[in-house]
């Protein structure tokens, strides 16, 4: 009964805990899936990487945590980015993001930059 009593209270605390995150971190958890949340900084593929480049892009302060994820995967990343750029059916929202990495990590990268012109 009382394991019973605690895991409820366990419980509680962690919905409340949930419930008071801010709406632009429920928005993040639901875009980008429990696998991806679940992972640590180093189980993320540089596709994981990008989905989360793309999520919080327009999120103040979300580049403070990203950025370091992205430089240690700089090569998987634009690999990702090339594929993408090859694709035929490229959405926009991703070209936008594409652009925003390239404008920071890959400016000077003339292969990515020709897809970009192109």
């Amino acid at each position: 009964m009382r394991f019973i009593l605690f895991l409820i209270i366990v419980l509680g605390v962690a919905m409340d805990a949930y419930s008071q995150e801010p709406e632009w971190v429920t928005q993040i958890r639901t875009e980008l899936g429990d696998e991806i949340m679940s992972k640590s900084a180093a189980q993320l593929t540089a596709g994981d990487i990008f989905k989360i480049v793309h999520v919080t892009k327009y999120i103040n302060g979300a580049d403070d945590g990203v950025w370091p994820i992205v430089e240690m995967n700089l090569e998987g990343v634009k690999k990702v980015i090339l594929d993408k750029l090859k694709s035929d059916k490229l959405p926009a929202d991703e070209l936008e993001t594409i652009k925003y990495l390239a404008s920071i990590f890959y400016d000077e990268d003339k292969v990515i930059q020709q897809y970009i012109e192109n």
